[in-house]
C-alpha cells in the first residue's frame, strides 16, 4: 500500500509559503504590478520572461513555457522527478514551510501508525500554537489595536469577542537552507489571530486550530499603514525577503478566522485587515476570513447561510494578472455553489486595489479635504 497525501495538506503548505521568497534566492526578481520578473532559469535569455506570482503561488516562462508551483520547482531544483519522487519532493517543502504536521516517512504498510502518526503530529503543532496564543492577551489598549486603527484605518469596529491577542517584541523564526536549522531574525509586536473550526463540537464551540501571526511596527513616519519589513542576510550574504504573516496549524478545508458569528448572507475576504474594513464600511454584519486565496473554494459554511459574498481583491497590474485572478475565484464560487447549495457573489474591491488599501486611501483624501 504506497503512501497518500491529502490534497488539503498539499494545498495548506502552498499557502503558507511566498514563492517569489524561495525562487528569489536563485532568481533575481523584480516586482512588476503583482508580478516578479526575472531572467528564466530553464533556458538562456536576455530579457526577462519569467514570472512569479505570489497570490497564485505559481510560476511561469512566457517564452519556453516552463510552470509551476512550488512542488514543481523544489522538483527541479533538487533534480527530482515530480511524480516517482513526489515523497522527496514533499519532505522538502515542509522543511521550506517549517511544517511537518503531515507524517510521510512511515512504513507504507502500516496503514494504522501512519494515521495515528498524522494526527498525533497535527496535534503537537496545534498545541504549540495554543501555547503562543495563550501568551498573548487582549488586543484593547495596545499596539495592537493601535495597528489596527490608526495604521489600517480600523475606526469604529468593536473588537470585543473577536479572535484577537497581542504579544510585544516577539520573536520571527525561520528556517535558513544553509544552516539545517531555524534562525531568529528579530522581534516586532504581534497581532495573534485565532483559526477556528467552522464547524462547532458537541458543546457548540469552535475549536481552536491555527494561529495566524502579524508583525508590525509604529511610530515609523515612512511606514504609515505598519507593514514591517523584514529581511536576513544568509551565510553567504544573500539579503532575503521575509514575509511578516505566518500561519502555524492545520487549518485548510476546516477553519476560517470567524470575525463575527455566522449569518444567512455571509461574507468573506482573504486578508484579516479587509475583514474588518467589511465590517468598518459595511452593510456586512456577518464577516469571516479565508486566510487565503486558494481557501476561498473550500472554506466551510454553516447551514444558516444561504448567501455567501465573496469580497476580492483587485491590485492586478496587467490583463493576463487579472485573468488568471479571476478564474481562481470563478472557480471558488462554482465549488461553493456546489458543496454547500448557497448563492454566491463576487464583490471585489475598486480596481488597483484591496478593500483596505482603498478604504485607507479615502480616508487620506478626507483628510487633505478636511485639513484633519
Amino acid at each position: 500500500m504506497t503512501l497518500t497525501i491529502d490534497r488539503n495538506a498539499i494545498d495548506g503548505l502552498k499557502a503558507q509559503i511566498v514563492l517569489s521568497d524561495v525562487i528569489g534566492q536563485s532568481v533575481r526578481l523584480n516586482r512588476s504590478g503583482t508580478w516578479m520578473l526575472g531572467l528564466c532559469p530553464f533556458h538562456e535569455e536576455s530579457n526577462p520572461s519569467f514570472a512569479v506570482k505570489d497570490i497564485d503561488g505559481r510560476y511561469v516562462c512566457f517564452t519556453c513555457g516552463a510552470h509551476g508551483d512550488i512542488f514543481d520547482w523544489v522538483a527541479h531544483t533538487d533534480n527530482l522527478d515530480p511524480k516517482a519522487d513526489f515523497l522527496k519532493v514533499f519532505r522538502r517543502v515542509q522543511d521550506i514551510a517549517g511544517d511537518h504536521s503531515v507524517a510521510t516517512a512511515l512504513p507504507q504498510h502500516d496503514t494504522a501508525m501512519r494515521g495515528e502518526k498524522i494526527k498525533t503530529d497535527t496535534e503537537e503543532r496545534r498545541q504549540k500554537a495554543i501555547r503562543h496564543w495563550r501568551k498573548g492577551r487582549p488586543i484593547e489598549g495596545t499596539k495592537a489595536e493601535t495597528y489596527l486603527r490608526d495604521c489600517r484605518g480600523i475606526r469604529t469596529v468593536d473588537f470585543s469577542g473577536m479572535p484577537f491577542r497581542f504579544i510585544d517584541d516577539h520573536e520571527r523564526w525561520i528556517w535558513c537552507d544553509q544552516l539545517k536549522k531555524p534562525v531568529m531574525v528579530g522581534r516586532w509586536p504581534c497581532l495573534l489571530t485565532a483559526i477556528q473550526e467552522v464547524v462547532p463540537n458537541a458543546d457548540g464551540k469552535h475549536r481552536f486550530l491555527a494561529l495566524h501571526r502579524t508583525w508590525f511596527e509604529l511610530g515609523n513616519p515612512k511606514n504609515p499603514q505598519g507593514k514591517v519589513k523584514i529581511t536576513y542576510t544568509e551565510p553567504g550574504g544573500k539579503v532575503r525577503k521575509i514575509a511578516r504573516k505566518k500561519i502555524d496549524g492545520d487549518w485548510f478545508g476546516r477553519g476560517a478566522i470567524m470575525l463575527t458569528g455566522a449569518g444567512e448572507v455571509q461574507a468573506t475576504t482573504e486578508g484579516i485587515e479587509n475583514g474588518l474594513t467589511a465590517l468598518e464600511l459595511g452593510p456586512y454584519k456577518h464577516v469571516w476570513v479565508s486566510v487565503s486565496l486558494n481557501a476561498f473554494a473550500t472554506m466551510p459554511l454553516l447551514p444558516v447561510t444561504r448567501r455567501l459574498v465573496i469580497i476580492s481583491d483587485s491590485d492586478s497590474k496587467s490583463r493576463r494578472d487579472a485573468l488568471m485572478h479571476q478564474e481562481q475565484l470563478t472557480g471558488a464560487m462554482h465549488r461553493q455553489r456546489l458543496d454547500h447549495n448557497v448563492d454566491v457573489d463576487l464583490k471585489p474591491a475598486p480596481p488597483g486595489y484591496d478593500l483596505n488599501d482603498w478604504h485607507l486611501k479615502q480616508l487620506l483624501h478626507h483628510a487633505l479635504a478636511t485639513g484633519q
